[in-house]
């Protein structure tokens, strides 16, 4: 039987399966009849996701958007049929294909109409008729926790067995664990939890509480769940989820924001997130991360970044208002390119796992597209055990718990989600965590910035601290979200941090590779080390630190430099 565990190394986290450690590079699609595993198994490519509904339900509750494919348990009797043959293809152009299913968890409409009592207390706001099961029902997780362990029994009966490797739980809005109703998972069976918590500790019931509350609610659950599944699997398999996007999802109702809770469980291996929306991944800026991802290295956990990569392909795959948005189309070939590279860089310096996630089916069936899979893999799995620690000399801190405090989400989206944007632009790399971490990494850095949507006692002691221990500290709030990716620079370099780019672009550095790409036309200078020399990472041929560049380009470099 499969083994598999998370192992940091030289400054990256790995899987590690049977014994091997693994880039992580993998492919995935909702539509399996449209599905491209040829494409990347051709390609080199091994691991492997598939989607899986326990029941026929919406995923997304605000648009009325159903669930892809029949749910497992929709009737009086199982059927694994179509997860069957979703392996099957797999397996057929790639028999020692490492594969994590992705398992939506919530149960079918039947269920729901069955359980009035164990539903969330209204809708969201685009649908309040759409009320769902709530994160607070015991009723609700015996269902997913039976309905899981008939899962698992049968891939432990299987012909496939020793091809799983690890499970991704999904829930909530989108499969992401978000609230179903806009509201913080509120429902009859959560409230009562609340007012005991309330009663057993002695504490005034206010809004702030409320949704503190439901956030740590929603942490529990996950991790109950995948403590759940790691027993059913002998604690042999890793098992994750999407969580923790304390940095996108700014709204206290999201249930989003007890990240560190997470962190400090050992239930949990891994945790996902797609790229961040922000400035619908335009040209010329970072598409940044939605979770604090440095916080979860620190503690051990993987980060799977969702490379939901759209390209000239993207189109939606039937008439819907949800797809009437900007996000769901691509760019432009050559501009797609780019795109991926920057995304593919974000985990390789940064020392994540990552799956292409050809949604619909089709958006990477292209020759140049499928040439850049293949050198992407054939670069990660080399890179496998080398030198990774990050160069940053700036780290950036988020209180989770700030958003607690506001009554709308207005301040925190400026400082918090849209100032990544400004981040992302300073030519400065910089590492994000939570600020409860703040102590295990301050005398790393030789800047800190902290977003502050409102003051917190976090925020007080990492001020405090950089006081006493004369590092520069920029606190970003509501008097100052509108500061330039070009002050912040020249702020960071008066206290003494290394300026990389002396106009805009987004830079990642760690100690086996930079990665830059230009924000606009112009020449760009490097600032590097003495002695660092560039190559091309994929060709290898020496490259200068200095070059024109149109805007919009992303360049991978190889550092070679004895004393990095």
């Amino acid at each position: 039987m499969p083994t598999s565990r998370i192992v940091k190394r030289n400054g990256a986290a790995y899987l590690e399966v049977n014994g091997n450690l693994i880039s992580g590079a993998a492919y995935m699609t909702y539509f399996s009849d449209n599905n491209r595993y040829s494409d990347f198994a051709d390609a080199g490519y091994k691991l492997y996701s598939v989607s899986v509904f326990l029941g026929q339900n919406y995923i997304n509750n605000a648009g009325a958007l159903e669930c892809f494919t029949p749910g497992i348990f929709d009737g009086e009797k199982s059927d694994f049929s179509r997860f069957d043959l979703d392996i099957k293809r797999i397996l057929d152009v790639c028999p020692d294909a490492m594969i994590f299913p992705r398992i939506n968890v919530n149960p079918p409409r039947e269920w729901e109409a069955e359980n009035p009592d164990e539903l969330t207390e209204r809708g969201p706001e685009q649908r309040p008729d759409g009320k769902r099961a709530c994160i607070g029902s015991d009723k609700w997780e015996a269902w997913v926790r039976e309905h899981l362990r008939l899962f698992i029994e049968h891939i432990r009966k299987s012909d496939f067995s020793g091809n799983i490797i690890g499970y991704q739980l999904a829930g909530g809005q989108t499969e992401e664990w978000y609230a179903y109703d806009d509201n913080g998972f509120i429902g009859k069976r959560s409230l009562e939890k609340y007012e005991s918590y309330l009663a057993k500790n002695k504490k005034e019931d206010t809004a702030s509480e409320l949704y503190s509350f439901h956030a740590r609610l929603c942490a529990d659950r996950i991790c109950e769940l995948c403590g759940y599944v790691k027993a059913l699997t002998d604690y042999r398999l890793v098992v994750g989820a999407f969580y923790g996007y304390t940095i996108e999802l700014v709204s206290k109702k999201t249930a989003h924001h007890a990240l560190g809770i997470m962190l400090e469980r050992e239930e949990v291996d891994f945790i996902c997130s797609p790229i961040s929306y922000v400035g619908y991944r335009d040209v010329g800026q970072d598409h940044p991360y939605m979770v604090p991802v440095d916080s979860l290295k620190l503690h051990g956990k993987l980060y799977f970044m969702e490379c939901d990569s759209r390209t000239h392909l993207s189109k939606p795959p039937f008439d819907h208002p949800r797809f009437n948005n900007p996000v769901w189309y691509g760019f432009e070939k050559d501009i797609t390119l780019n795109s991926l590279l920057m995304h593919f860089s974000k985990c390789l310096l940064h020392g994540h796992a990552f799956w292409w996630f050809d949604m619909w089916g089709g958006w990477f069936a292209d020759e140049d597209y499928m040439a850049f899979m293949r050198r992407a893999l054939k670069l990660a799995d080399s890179s496998v055990g080398s030198p990774m620690e990050s160069l940053s000399e700036v780290a950036v801190f988020i209180d989770e718990n700030a958003y607690f405090e506001l009554e709308g989400g207005e301040v925190s989206d400026k400082v918090v989600r849209q100032m990544r944007l400004t981040l992302g632009r300073m030519g400065i790399p910089y590492d994000i965590y939570l600020a409860s971490d703040f102590e295990r990494v301050k005398d790393r850095y030789r800047a800190y910035i902290t977003l502050e949507p409102c003051e917190t006692r976090l925020y007080s002691e990492i001020g405090a601290s950089a006081v006493a221990d004369g590092k520069l500290l920029v606190k970003i709030n509501g008097t100052n979200a509108d500061i330039t990716a070009k002050e912040l620079r020249e702020l960071l370099g008066f206290g003494g941090v290394h300026v990389i780019s002396d106009r805009d672009a987004v830079i990642y550095l760690c100690e086996s590779y930079l990665f830059i790409h230009t924000c606009e036309s112009g020449e760009y200078s490097l600032v590097l080390p003495e002695g660092t020399e560039i190559r091309d990472a994929f060709t290898n041929q020496i490259c200068s630190a200095s070059f024109y560049s149109d805007g919009g380009k992303s360049y991978l470099f190889r550092l070679q430099n004895p004393e990095l």
